[in-house]
């Protein structure tokens, strides 16, 4: 479904009166839904930011309008001390985000309140947008072309049942609906899939609905839905993700947490985090599930398999490997220009050439390939996840950190819950010192998965390496061979040094030059390209020297 999204400004004029009409019989259709029909306030908020947006009056949308026009407040009214704003603001995102995964799923316009204002931004469907003259300037028109949707037809369906409150419609049931909230939140970040989000007014639970019945009539191939159940000061949560096809259990995870009022909000999205990356990241169950079972082909077969080796290609990468899919996504994205993640991916692959391969392929040229197709890639899907993991990483590694920071801060935005980013995102904090910020990335990277790679341990090493903890770098190492990651073998050859092994020093270099006449030259240039701060290169040399590397 391609979309544009149209960022209104202050001056309505400049709007076509008939993409006003359009937003305004949007705005109708979802006050009339079931979600919005017996919520007064909740239409009357909507109602109030969506005209005033539309008459230019955006930048008056401050917590303390809203307050008085709304919510009938005093003129004293303090936003600040009375938060009634801001958590209906929060609870109006979240209506309006089940609305679009449900009933409002084919409808021509999107109301968007983006986090952090009140003034909403409308995106609208391509074809609709070609029904209207524009009249509005390029430079505020900002195209969210999602080309590859195209390429793979239908996306994976997943319908989200709210949660049954096993304790009764007076006991958690708000806790129930605010994580079914959270979940729907959580996967929309996931592009690929389609969600469908089924509501309290509905009668079914997932339990007493006809599976092949219910899959038909809204295309989804698996149903998501769980119970909660408190006692005392324990909270149980249980999730099931359920194949409609074949009615099994393709993940079942069981959450107990201790309960308290104040941390409901942060109860919530962490189960919804943690479910949204087993079930719907790169190389969660859903992936895993199709592959298997073939449900979720799209028409393109070609590009999605080449995508789902990608991803796992990058939880243990291999130089072999990458060469050999490099040339399939060099066709891809030559072939289909527009494919946006082909560009993504392909830059990716130029990055990992450049950091994890001896001996060294010349980094330079491949860095600022990998910027030039990471930038087209971002062009052509300004919400594409991969494009700004893949310029961040790039960008990193030619010593743009400042670029590089925002590259990672918009690539974590559009998908926090891919583990790659993140652990790659601890390993440049931790080669840069940052050690209490590597360690939280890491951590949260770990947790998405069952059985992280070796790599992902990596940020740990070396900040242990930083505190001067060598023997436990080396036991946790053991041995390293030439077919190691070269972090590893950076470390390795250091710690021998500094823990007076020159006898392994010396076998270790012998057979790595015997394979690799450049080998010293190549490890250097590979290690500074991972931008170590002073602290970290001068100690790593210290090794290097005593274990008689040429520095």
């Amino acid at each position: 479904m391609a979309s544009a999204a149209l960022a209104l400004f202050e001056k309505p004029q400049g709007i076509d009166p008939e993409i006003k009409q359009a937003v305004l019989e949007q705005l109708e259709r979802i006050r009339k839904d079931k979600l919005f029909r017996d919520t007064t306030r909740m239409k009357r908020f909507l109602s109030y930011v969506v005209h005033e947006t539309l008459n230019g009056n955006s930048d008056l949308l401050k917590g303390y309008t809203i307050g008085l026009e709304v919510f009938d407040k005093p003129d004293d009214f303090d936003p600040q001390a009375d938060t009634i704003v801001r958590v209906q603001a929060g609870q109006l995102r979240r209506r309006l985000e089940l609305y679009y995964g449900s009933n409002g799923l084919k409808d021509p316009v999107r109301i968007i309140i983006p986090k952090g204002q009140y003034s909403p931004v409308f995106e609208m469907r391509r074809e609709a947008l070609q029904d209207f003259p524009l009249a509005i300037p390029d430079s505020q028109v900002a195209l969210n072309d999602t080309s590859e949707m195209t390429d793979f037809g239908s996306r994976p369906g997943i319908a989200v049942f709210t949660f049954n409150d096993l304790n009764g419609p007076d006991q958690s049931n708000y806790f129930a609906k605010g994580l079914t909230a959270e979940i729907v939140n959580a996967l929309v970040q996931f592009r690929y899939l389609r969600i469908v989000a089924r509501m309290p007014t509905v009668e079914h639970s997932g339990e007493n609905v006809d599976l092949k019945k219910f899959a038909k009539d809204y295309d989804v191939q698996f149903i998501l839905n769980g119970t909660v159940r408190r006692s005392g000061d324990v909270l149980r949560v249980s999730v099931d993700l359920l194949s409609t096809e074949t009615g099994e259990h393709v993940f079942s995870r069981i959450f107990d947490k201790k309960y308290s009022a104040k941390d409901i909000f942060d109860i919530q999205e962490e189960i919804a985090s943690h479910t949204a990356a087993k079930v719907a990241a790169p190389f969660g169950v859903v992936n895993r599930f199709n592959r298997r079972d073939n449900s979720g082909r799209r028409d393109n077969l070609h590009s999605y398999e080449a995508i789902l080796r990608f991803y796992e290609l990058k939880l243990s990468p291999s130089k072999s490997g990458v060469r050999e899919l490099l040339k399939e996504f060099e066709t891809l994205s030559e072939t289909q220009d527009d494919f946006s993640s082909a560009w993504a991916i392909r830059s990716q692959l130029n990055i990992f050439l450049c950091t994890l391969s001896l001996p060294r392929v010349p980094g330079n040229e491949r860095l600022d390939a990998a910027i030039e197709y990471g930038n087209k890639a971002a062009a052509i899907d300004p919400d594409n996840a991969l494009a700004f993991m893949a310029l961040f990483q790039a960008h990193y590694h030619r010593g743009n950190l400042e670029i590089s920071e925002k590259m990672a801060q918009r690539s974590l935005a559009l998908n926090p819950n891919d583990y790659s980013m993140l652990s790659y995102y601890a390993l440049t904090n931790a080669f840069q010192g940052n050690s209490a910020r590597a360690l939280s990335y890491q951590k949260a990277a770990m947790q998405l998965l069952d059985r992280p790679p070796a790599w992902f341990y990596t940020s740990g090493l070396v900040i242990a390496f930083q505190a001067e903890r060598f023997q436990e770098v080396r036991d946790i190492l053991l041995e390293v061979s030439l077919d190691s990651p070269v972090g590893s073998q950076i470390m390795w050859v250091s710690i021998l040094g500094l823990l007076g092994d020159i006898a392994g020093a010396t076998d270790f270099l012998r057979e790595a030059r015997d394979k690799n006449t450049n080998y010293d030259n190549d490890l250097l240039e590979i290690f500074l390209i991972w931008q170590p701060n002073d602290t970290l290169r001068e100690l790593v040399f210290k090794g290097w020297r005593l274990a008689g590397f040429n520095v």
